[in-house]
């Protein structure tokens, strides 16, 4: 026979073999022992922790021959063994539960059940990743389940057991397996290359331990993988060049560089991590735990269960940050992750944060739109003064003169060229609006009536942009600039409002409404003076919804008029 993968040639033959499960084999040797057998046992837990492994040795354990009946010590010797190990017992059936998901395969189960074993005392059903059954089939095994015939034993497997439904957990013991500690994974490694003949330092096996995640087949997938690339000798770098991942060094470097505030080192960095092959989500991922680790360490004087090399350097870097440092950097770098997962170009969205990690630089919060000359596409730039917003703030800054617009960015949209025919939009009777050039400035609460409409209008084109901008408040309405305010969020929202496609999108919107050109801000309200603004905009929204002549022009609806007169009611109220 050729050569065997590790996984499969180290896989558990009897109860002592399984590592990392203690609460599970107690269980189930008391169990062979006393004879309190179930008919129906549900394996549940990740990938790669020794769920089928498991039932194989359960089967085993049921049907060794060495014995006069079930024990907790297989023989491995016996022909039932033998045959339960290669798979080729007719007793025990493997059944992939994702590939043979159907009704009919139940039913046909079903039928075969009820036949006595061949050769063994029990006859033995392993359904791996059961989830994946369709309702139907579920209720066909639902009856054999509960009252299977006295020679049958159900072993089910699954990776997702809120999958299944509550009547076949309910008659099932489930045992759920656990994810290895990095510690016992790694010594569980040195062990099998000690057997095998290959020297691994501890960090090699540190970090194959670390990249699978506390699953012992992947550990021993990745260690034959390795194997395969350094030979009889493992080391670090290697072991990391292989697996595409970063060495603990490589964390220790870039914090230090964080650190001493080295912005070009650490984008020269990055530039090194990508010609070695390295994945930067994955590198960022690491970087939290990095730091995470650090944080433990600083404030519990450890790190759990997590294999922490290189202790002493890892408290002095951790002492460097601070605490709060520390928890900063975490708090960060998580935003960071959540970016770069769903960016075409992740790298700029490290890059950018060591930007501001290393400078303490952010983007500003305030965003304008400046009119666009014709035919020009230069983006204008010019310095803001911020001002503390509040109630008279915002008042005064209504009724100031016109003066020149403050930091402004040039949009794609542009109004109407000279001498360039455009037609004149006509208002309906009753809500004409004195929007002449001079009073511009001061309608801010006409736009107020009418970003109810803006908004109906903006959700059918783009419901994401009219969900953030629900959130904003209508700060000023000064220079043909429209103000529009955001509290706790605004730079989760700062990317879609900067978008120039929504930008154009919203001035269109109220082109087409009033009949006005007018440029957009999106700026960031202080915490401390948002709940003062909350409510002022609230009760002024509130004090401009009831419009006397948009509820005459609603009570003249000929649909409302002639709903009225087909019931002979009237309107009490009136809601959304």
């Amino acid at each position: 026979m050729g050569y065997q993968a590790l996984y499969r040639s180290w896989r558990p033959q009897n109860f002592k073999d399984i590592i990392g499960q203690e609460h599970i084999v107690t269980s189930l040797t008391n169990a062979l022992k006393i004879g309190r057998l179930a008919h129906a046992y549900l394996f549940s837990g990740p990938r790669g922790t020794g769920k089928t492994s498991t039932a194989k040795v359960l089967a085993k354990a049921l049907n060794c021959l060495q014995a006069d009946s079930p024990s907790p010590e297989p023989c491995n010797e016996c022909a039932n063994c033998r045959e339960i190990t290669v798979g080729s017992s007719l007793d025990v059936i493997e059944i992939d539960a994702a590939s043979n998901r159907g009704i009919d395969e139940i039913r046909d189960l079903r039928e075969k059940a009820k036949f006595s074993p061949a050769n063994s005392r029990y006859k033995v059903y392993i359904i791996d990743e059961v989830h994946m059954l369709t309702t139907e089939a579920f209720n066909a095994l639902l009856k054999t389940l509960e009252e299977p015939p006295a020679h049958v034993v159900f072993i089910l497997a699954t990776t997702d057991p809120q999958k299944i439904p509550l009547t076949v957990l309910s008659r099932c013991q489930r045992y759920d397996f656990h994810r290895l500690p990095g510690e016992e994974l790694m010594n569980h490694l040195a062990k099998i290359c000690k057997a095998i003949g290959v020297k691994a330092d501890e960090t090699s096996l540190n970090v194959i331990a670390k990249s699978s995640e506390g699953c012992v087949r992947d550990a021993l997938s990745l260690l034959d993988q390795v194997i395969s690339y350094c030979g009889q000798s493992l080391n670090p770098q290697d072991t990391a060049k292989v697996l595409g991942i970063a060495t603990d060094e490589a964390y220790f470097q870039m914090a230090d560089l964080i650190l001493t505030r080295r912005l070009a080192d650490a984008i020269l960095f990055i530039d090194q991590l990508l010609l070695a092959g390295k994945d930067l989500y994955q590198f960022t991922q690491g970087l939290i735990w990095h730091f995470r680790n650090l944080l433990l360490l600083l404030t519990c004087g450890e790190v759990g269960k997590e294999q922490l090399l290189a202790k002493d350097r890892a408290l002095e870097q951790a002492k460097r940050f601070g605490r709060s440092g520390l928890l900063k950097m975490i708090k960060f770098l998580s935003e960071t992750l959540s970016e770069m997962k769903y960016s075409s170009q992740p790298r700029i969205n490290l890059e950018i944060a060591l930007v501001q990690i290393t400078t303490g630089e952010k983007p500003s919060s305030s965003f304008k739109i400046a009119e666009v000359e014709s035919g020009s596409n230069d983006y204008k730039v010019q310095a803001e003064e911020k001002t503390p917003l509040n109630k008279e703030n915002l008042n005064r800054e209504n009724k100031e003169e016109k003066v020149s617009p403050p930091v402004t960015f040039t949009d794609n949209f542009n109004p109407p060229a000279a001498g360039k025919e455009v037609k004149e939009s006509k208002p309906k009777e009753g809500k004409e609006l004195n929007l002449k050039k001079e009073n511009l400035n001061s309608d801010l609460d006409q736009i107020q009536r009418n970003w109810k409409k803006v908004l109906d209008i903006i959700v059918k084109k783009r419901p994401g942009l009219a969900n953030v901008l629900k959130k904003g408040r209508l700060l000023s309405f000064k220079n043909n600039c429209l103000t529009i305010g955001f509290g706790f969020g605004f730079s989760g929202y700062s990317l879609l409002l900067n978008d120039p496609k929504n930008k154009q999108l919203i001035c269109q919107v109220l082109h087409d409404i009033m009949g006005i050109t007018v440029q957009v801000a999106c700026t960031e309200i202080p915490e401390s003076e948002e709940a003062i603004l909350e409510k002022t905009y609230l009760t002024e929204i509130d004090q401009l919804s009831k419009d006397p002549s948009q509820e005459k022009e609603e009570d003249n609806d000929p649909l409302v008029a002639g709903l009225l007169t087909m019931f002979s009611g009237e309107i009490v109220s009136e809601g959304e």
